[in-house]
């Protein structure tokens, strides 16, 4: 990873290390949340990382 100063409000990321991302499969996990921290519901998804990048994030193929 970059070790490279970041303001704090962003995150880091590393666009040679995220190359290295691509055709890998990638599980994520997410949960819903009410605004007080209830918790209402958890989705998971799985894919192919199909590109990666600081503009458009990580892309997943999804299974």
């Amino acid at each position: 990873m970059n070790n490279s100063t970041v303001p704090e409000s962003e995150p880091l990321f590393d666009e040679s290390e995220a190359e290295g991302f691509i055709g890998k499969h990638l599980l994520v996990g997410v949960t819903r949340c009410t605004r007080t921290g209830e918790v209402i519901g958890h989705e998971q998804f799985h894919g192919e990382i199909i590109r990666a990048s600081r503009k458009d994030g990580i892309i997943l193929r999804l299974h």
